[in-house]
């Protein structure tokens, strides 16, 4: 029985050592990755416009305000959709040569302001 079993494991090591490591832990293809990562893009989507109607629950904020927002969210989803999700495309509104930052004023600029 022992060398059965010692025979079974010395062959499984072999077949083991023979196969490619591809066959044995295939990626998934690209193709189906895409689709795996696009369905999970969908779900935090819907998670954001949840968050949004958690605030409106709690009374922290407007329906008014919250109907906006993710309105937003939906139109930024579906041009990500349309233009993809990499980041160094511009999404709207970030077109320009800050790409969307805030520039933070120069110390010469505030003290030449005069004061209020």
């Amino acid at each position: 029985m022992k060398k059965y079993l010692l025979s079974l494991l010395i062959l499984g090591l072999v077949v083991a050592a023979v196969m490619p490591a591809g066959t044995l832990y295939a990626a998934p293809s690209d193709e189906q990755l895409e689709q795996e990562v696009l369905a999970l893009r969908r779900q935090i989507h819907e998670l954001r416009k949840q968050i949004i109607d958690k605030y409106v629950a709690a009374g922290k904020l407007p329906a008014a305000e919250a109907q906006l927002r993710k309105q937003r969210l939906d139109e930024r989803f579906e041009w990500q959709l349309k233009h993809g999700f990499n980041k160094d495309s511009c999404s709207p509104g970030k077109e320009g040569k800050s790409k969307g930052k805030i520039s933070k004023p120069k110390l010469k600029d505030l003290k030449n302001q005069p004061a209020d």
